[in-house]
C-alpha cells in the first residue's frame, strides 16, 4: 500500500519543521513565560494550582492560587512535565506535540473543505511557524484543540458531532478565544455539509449539551470547586489588561519600532485585501463555500481583535488572513495568488527565522554566574529576579525557591513601573540582554552592549547576542 500525496507531502512538512524546532531550540523565550509556566511547574512538583515566581502579583490580588487564566493549560502542561520531567526538552516537548496535533488535524480540516495540496502546505507552514514563535502556551494548546476538535467534527453522525464539540470546549478551556477559533471551524464545516444530511436540531442540541456538561464538570473539577473565587480573581486580571487610550498608543508604537513586528503586520495588512481582491474578481467562478471561508475567517480576526490586545489576537489575525486569501487561491487555482501569498509569507516571517538560526545559547561561564548569584542571593535572603529566558538557560527551569518573575514581581499590574526606581531594598537581578530595556531606568552599567545592525545603523530593540545573561546584584546599606 503506498501513500498518496496529499497524505504523504504534508507529514514529510510536519517532520521537517519538527526537526527544524528541535535543533533550534524552538519555542524561543517570550517575556511572560514564566506567567504561564510557573503553575505547571508547580504542579510537576506535586503542588497545586499556585505560581511561586508570581507570588507577590497574585498577594496584590488577594489569593495564593493562579486563578488569572483558565485552568487546562496549567494541569496539562504541569502533568506532561510530571510525566517527563521538568527540564526546558519536556516544555519544548509540549509545544512540539500540540504542534503536530494541530498541525495534522489542519491538514485534515482542509481537506474537508477542499482545499489543493500547495494552499494547504502553505497554510500548514504558517500554522508551525506561529505556533513555534509562541511558545508552549494557553493558546497554542487551545488552537490545536480547536483545530482537532474542527478534523474530528461532523454534523452528518451523532458521535463525531460529540467528540468535535468536546474538543472544541477543551480548547476554550485552554484559552478563551478558542470560542471565536470554534465557531469559525464549526461553521464552515457546517456549511460544507448539504442540508439534507445534517443532524436533526435535537440532535445537535443533545451533542452540544453533553459536551458542555462534561467541560463544565472538568472545569469545576480543576479549580477544586473554587469556581466564584476564580472569576473574581480572572475578571480582576482581566480589567488590569485594560489600558488607557494614551497607553495603548504608547505600546503600539513600540510594537511598531520593532522590526520584526513591523514584518509580522506584513500578512495583516496584505493578506485581506489580496483575498477581498480575488474574491470579487472571481466571484462568479467561486465554490459556494468559498466566499462563507473568508467572511468568517475575516470576522474571526476583527473579533479576536476587538477583544484581545494580545499576542495571540496578532497571530489569530495572521492565520485567518492566510485562511481567506488561501481559500480564494484554491477556489480559482491562481497561480499568481499562490505566488503573492508565498511571497507573503517569506517577507513576514524572514526575520524570525533570521533570528531564530542566528540564536545563541548563553556560554557555560556565564549560566555558572548566574547559578553562583542565585545562591548568594538565597544565602542572604535578598529578594531574586529572573526572567523566562534566564529560567530557561541558567535554570533549566528548576528554578530558586526566592525567585520572582521579573515581569510579575510585584502587586502592581505589567506595564508599570515596577523595576529600578521603585525597589528600596538589595536584590538580585538575572535577567536576559534581550529585556533589559522593559526595564524602569536600568543601571547604566548593563545599558551597553552591541545591536545588530540594520543598513549601517544599530537597533536598539535588537540586541546581538539576545540571550546574553546579565545578573546585577543591588545592595543597599
Amino acid at each position: 500500500m503506498t501513500l498518496r500525496p496529499a497524505v504523504l507531502v504534508p507529514g514529510l512538512l510536519l517532520l521537517l519543521a519538527l526537526v527544524a524546532a528541535v535543533v533550534l531550540g524552538l519555542p524561543l523565550p517570550s517575556t511572560d513565560d514564566l506567567f504561564f509556566y510557573g503553575a505547571p511547574l508547580q504542579i510537576a512538583e506535586g503542588g497545586g494550582l499556585t505560581n511561586p515566581p508570581l507570588r507577590g502579583f497574585l498577594q496584590g490580588l488577594g489569593t495564593d492560587a493562579y486563578f488569572c487564566h483558565v485552568p487546562l493549560h496549567p494541569w496539562a502542561l504541569g502533568l506532561w512535565l510530571k510525566m517527563w520531567g521538568v527540564s526546558t526538552a519536556s516544555i519544548l516537548g509540549f509545544a512540539w506535540a500540540t504542534g503536530a496535533l494541530g498541525a495534522v488535524s489542519l491538514s485534515v480540516w482542509l481537506r474537508r473543505l477542499g482545499w489543493d495540496l500547495p494552499e494547504r502546505l502553505l497554510l500548514l507552514l504558517v500554522y508551525v511557524t506561529l505556533h513555534f514563535a509562541a511558545g508552549s502556551r494557553p493558546d497554542g494548546l487551545a488552537l490545536s484543540l480547536a483545530l482537532a476538535g474542527g478534523a474530528a467534527l461532523s454534523f452528518r453522525s451523532p458521535l463525531r458531532c460529540f467528540l468535535g464539540l468536546l474538543l472544541l470546549g477543551g480548547g476554550v478551556l485552554a484559552y478563551p478565544m478558542a470560542a471565536l477559533w470554534g465557531l469559525c471551524f464549526a461553521g464552515l464545516i457546517w456549511l460544507a455539509t448539504p442540508a439534507a444530511e445534517r443532524l436533526t436540531w435535537r440532535m445537535l442540541l443533545l451533542c452540544a449539551s453533553g459536551a458542555a456538561l462534561l467541560c463544565g464538570a472538568l472545569f469545576w473539577w480543576l479549580l477544586d470547586g473554587r469556581v466564584a473565587e476564580w472569576l473574581q480573581v480572572f475578571q480582576t486580571v482581566r480589567g488590569l489588561r485594560s489600558r488607557p487610550p494614551g497607553l495603548i498608543l504608547q505600546m503600539i508604537g513600540e510594537f511598531l519600532r520593532s522590526p520584526r513586528k513591523e514584518a509580522l503586520l506584513v500578512p495583516v495588512l496584505l493578506c485581506y485585501p489580496l483575498a477581498l481582491l480575488l474574491a470579487w474578481r472571481m466571484r462568479a467562478q467561486l465554490p459556494r463555500l468559498t466566499l462563507p471561508t473568508v467572511l468568517v475567517a475575516l470576522a474571526t480576526a476583527l473579533g479576536c481583535g476587538l477583544l484581545y490586545f494580545a499576542a495571540a489576537a496578532l497571530q489569530t489575525s495572521i492565520f485567518c488572513g492566510f485562511l481567506a486569501a488561501g481559500a480564494i487561491v484554491t477556489a480559482t487555482r491562481s497561480r499568481l495568488g499562490l505566488a503573492a501569498l508565498t511571497g507573503i509569507y517569506l517577507v513576514a516571517f524572514s526575520l524570525w527565522w533570521t533570528q531564530s538560526l542566528l540564536r545563541q545559547e548563553p556560554a557555560e561561564q556565564e549560566r555558572s554566574a548566574a547559578r553562583a548569584a542565585a545562591e548568594r542571593a538565597e544565602n542572604a535572603g535578598r529578594p531574586l529576579r529572573i526572567d523566562a529566558a534566564t529560567a530557561r538557560y541558567a535554570f533549566d527551569f528548576r528554578l530558586p525557591k526566592s525567585a520572582y518573575d521579573l515581569f510579575y514581581s510585584t502587586a502592581e499590574p505589567p506595564y508599570s513601573p515596577l523595576f529600578a526606581t521603585r525597589s528600596q531594598r538589595s536584590e538580585t537581578w538575572i535577567v536576559a540582554r534581550s529585556w533589559i530595556r522593559y526595564l524602569n531606568q536600568p543601571p547604566a552599567s548593563i545599558l551597553d552592549y552591541p545591536r545588530v545592525t540594520l543598513r549601517g545603523r544599530p537597533v536598539d530593540t535588537l540586541p546581538l547576542h539576545p540571550y546574553e545573561i546579565v545578573v546585577y546584584e543591588k545592595s543597599l546599606p
